[in-house]
Order: structure tokens, then C-alpha cells, then sequence
């Protein structure tokens, strides 16, 4: 069998470069959407080769080891068409806030103004906040409550602070941050915040400890992993992707996305999952993803579903007659299914997808062929219907932000050097919206 590497040039667009830019005003350049003339509406899409059938596992894999089934999309399964999006001035009304962090005039440490805008009415409602936020916050799946990390200075002593706050960013509560601490992780699906720990004394490998806190009673509960084939940190690194470090579980807490040594090679690794309640990896992806070690840390990490049943990726089919860069949806059973076939026309961006609320829907960037801009599209996760929005932009981390009704997402747009926009996407009325310039989306709340 041979063995397909994962396209590692692809993944560089997603470093995020950093800068300090300067006042500017909203206008140019104009943002435009435009189909691309190459594209018909409700194109067929030519299905990949069959897949071979799977290996059996070697004497040195688990027995419990699950077949992995790929269900590749096909011209009767997958479609393609242009819905292109009106541009508009007139923000989509929804009880909803969007959070953001300015960049205009930041300095290296200045606290930088948090942006809250009222999208309830169709006349914005702007206000600045000065909240001294690190770059280290999380909303919760209900959108009603965000947690970050915040630092006051005490005569001459640092205090940090967990808080939690709603979407008007009043403290609901404070935690003092422990010093075994390390990042704010995200939120698990009962809403309880997760925070990943340093200490050392639990079980190996060591990082894979968690806190699990309870945002209102400020309960706390430590939460660890043991992975038996887990890479060996002494030898190579770990892909780090929003926060998480190696690790990424689901927020059922049932489950982990891990790395691990190739089966078939030992210079190369691939991804596999974790049962978490009965402490065994239970199937690997080396059937769509498997690279060299040297490139672990521009490796594609998967985006779980709100309810843990199953996660996107960004692969390529690792049989004799290997696919292009698509969009896999894996569940945890170990079927495998492909979302998309867009090779002929571009690749996909990995680490550059998320799911709507209901886990019906992923918003995605696709980059067409000999262009160095994406193009912002959905995916139904059920018809694998492929609707290109023909919003042409630089795309910038982090990935489409959902808003709470699942009708709406915001992504960021590098228009210029030194300088991003914070566009609106309904794909309900079919428009896009520029919310802001120079300026980062923190999340996208409730109103209270």
C-alpha cells in the first residue's frame, strides 16, 4: 500500500501572522461576491475510486481496533452550486451580542478595548468596554455565558482571575486561576468549563490532565487521561490547535483525538480515537491522513460536533489511487464519510471548519486552484449538498464563528497587510454584513 502524504504547503495559509495595525475606516477595499464563471449551478460531482477494503490489524494493534468504513461521495450524494450573497449595509436583526477585541493602536502590554455590538435592531448598538481580557476565552454551547482570563495588579502583585461573565460582559462570577493551571480549554456540553492542567504527579502522559469547573458554584473536578500509544513526548512534538495540545475531546467527554505512530511506517503518524470510559483506542484514520513527524505541527485538526457523536476532517484517501485535500465527517463508530469532492476546482483549508448549533451544517474555505484567497461555503452534513457562498477573502483564524440560532456565522477577512475584518454571514437572507474593521471575534452571545 502506498502512502499518501498530506499536502503540507496548504497548511502554512493558516499561520496567522502577527501585527500591529492602525486606525482605519471601514471602505476599501470593496467587498465583492462573484461566482466563478467556471461553475455551474448544481454541478455533478465525479465520485472518487471505490475504496479498497480494509486490513486486517497487525499483531502489534489493539484487538479492539474498529475497520474504519469510508463512504465516499458520489454524483447521486454530493452536488455542488453557487448561492452567491448579497452584500448589504443593513445589519440582520437577532438577540444576539458579538464580542470582539480591538487591534486598532494595541501595543505589546496594552490592554486592548473590547468591542460589544447589539445586533437586536437594525441600528447597531457599539460600545467599548476597557476589560483587561487575555487571549484566552470560551463562550458556552448556549451562548449565554463567556469565560476568559483576566490579570489586575496589586501592588505590584499579578492576581489572575477566571471569569465568568454574560453577554454584556458582566461578571456573573470569579475564580482565582490555580497555578497548576495551564489554558482555558473550552466548555463541555453539561456546561462546565474545561481547563487543561500542568501538574506532573497524575499518570503519563502528564499533559493529558484536566480541570472541570462549574462556572456558577465554582465546584472543580480533575479529569485525566491515560493513552497507551499516545507519541512518545520525548522523542516529537504534539499539534497544538486552539488551546488544545495534542488532545482534543469531545464535549461529552466520551471521547479524544489523539496521535499516533503509523502502522505502516514508523517515520510517519496518523490520527485515532480514544474511548474514554472504557480506556481504549478504538480505530485510527490512517485510511485518510498520515504524515511525516517532521510536519506534526502543521498538521489538520478535526472540529467535534456539539453533541460528541462525530468530528470533521481534513484528509485525503491513503489507497493505491489516493484522492485530493476533501472534508471527511468521521462518527465513533468509525464510518467515515467524505463530504466533499471539490479537488478538480480547489483544495480545502484544514483547521478551518466548524459546525453549526444543531450539527447540521459545516462552514468551510475552499481555495481555488492558482488562487491564494478562499472561498467561503457550507456543507450539509446529511444530503452533502455544497453550497458556495462566492465570498472570495483571505481568510483568517479564527474559524467561522456560529451565532447561537445557527443562522448566521462570522469569519475574518485579511483585506491588507496589517489589517482584518470582521464580515457577517446570514445564510438564511442570503447577504453578508461587514461588522468591523481591525478587529477580532471574541464569540457571539445571548443577549441577556
Amino acid at each position: 500500500m502506498s502512502i499518501r502524504v498530506f499536502c503540507v504547503c496548504c497548511l502554512t495559509m493558516l499561520i496567522v501572522v502577527g501585527c500591529q495595525p492602525t486606525v482605519t475606516s471601514y471602505g476599501p477595499p470593496v467587498l465583492e461576491t462573484q461566482a466563478r464563471t467556471e461553475e455551474v449551478a448544481e454541478t455533478q460531482i465525479v465520485p472518487p475510486s471505490e475504496i479498497n477494503p480494509a486490513i486486517e490489524p497487525s499483531p502489534t494493534t489493539l484487538s479492539e481496533i474498529i475497520l474504519n468504513k469510508i463512504t465516499p461521495a458520489n454524483s447521486s450524494e454530493a452536488r455542488l452550486s453557487n448561492q452567491c450573497l448579497n452584500i448589504t449595509n443593513v445589519p440582520p436583526a437577532s438577540n444576539s451580542i458579538i464580542a470582539l477585541r480591538s487591534l486598532v493602536g494595541v501595543v505589546p502590554g496594552q490592554t486592548p478595548d473590547i468591542i460589544l455590538i447589539d445586533m437586536s435592531e437594525e441600528q447597531l448598538k457599539e460600545s467599548t468596554q476597557k476589560i483587561n481580557i487575555t487571549p484566552n476565552f470560551a463562550v458556552s454551547p448556549d451562548g449565554e455565558l463567556i469565560v476568559y482570563l483576566a490579570s489586575t495588579i496589586t501592588n505590584g502583585v499579578t492576581q489572575l482571575n477566571l471569569i465568568i461573565a454574560n453577554g454584556n460582559f458582566q461578571t456573573i462570577n470569579s475564580i482565582p486561576w490555580n497555578d497548576h493551571w495551564s489554558r482555558i480549554l473550552g466548555w463541555t456540553a453539561d456546561q462546565k468549563i474545561i481547563v487543561s492542567s500542568s501538574r506532573t504527579e497524575t499518570i503519563s502522559p502528564s499533559f493529558v490532565s484536566y480541570t472541570l469547573i462549574d462556572p456558577i458554584s465554582g465546584g472543580q473536578q480533575s479529569f485525566h487521561l491515560g493513552i497507551s500509544d499516545f507519541i512518545d513526548g520525548s522523542l516529537y512534538d504534539a499539534p497544538y490547535c486552539e488551546s488544545w495540545y495534542g488532545v482534543l475531546v469531545d464535549p461529552t467527554l466520551k471521547w479524544a483525538v489523539y496521535p499516533k505512530q503509523s502502522n505502516v511506517n514508523a517515520e510517519m503518524y496518523t490520527y485515532a480515537l480514544w474511548d474514554i470510559s472504557n480506556n481504549k483506542s478504538v480505530f485510527d484514520l490512517e485510511k485518510i491522513f498520515s504524515s511525516f513527524w517532521f510536519f506534526i505541527n502543521a498538521s489538520p485538526m478535526p472540529s467535534w460536533s456539539s453533541d460528541g457523536g462525530q468530528f470533521a476532517f481534513v484528509g485525503q484517501h491513503q489507497d493505491e489511487s489516493p484522492g485530493e485535500i476533501e472534508l471527511f465527517s468521521v462518527n465513533v463508530n468509525g464510518d467515515i464519510l467524505q463530504l466533499t469532492n471539490l479537488s478538480s476546482i480547489g483544495y480545502v483549508l484544514p483547521s478551518f471548519h466548524s459546525w453549526s448549533p444543531d450539527n447540521s451544517l459545516i462552514a468551510f474555505s475552499i481555495t481555488p486552484r492558482g488562487s491564494d484567497v478562499g472561498n467561503i461555503a457550507i456543507v450539509n452534513a446529511v444530503t452533502l449538498d455544497v453550497t458556495d457562498l462566492c465570498l472570495s477573502i483571505n481568510v483568517q483564524e479564527p474559524p467561522p464563528i456560529w451565532s447561537p440560532n445557527g443562522k448566521q456565522f462570522l469569519v475574518v477577512d485579511r483585506y491588507d497587510e496589517g489589517h482584518q475584518r470582521v464580515l457577517l454571514v446570514d445564510i438564511e437572507k442570503n447577504i453578508v454584513f461587514p461588522v468591523v474593521a481591525d478587529a477580532e471575534p471574541i464569540g457571539w452571545m445571548v443577549k441577556p
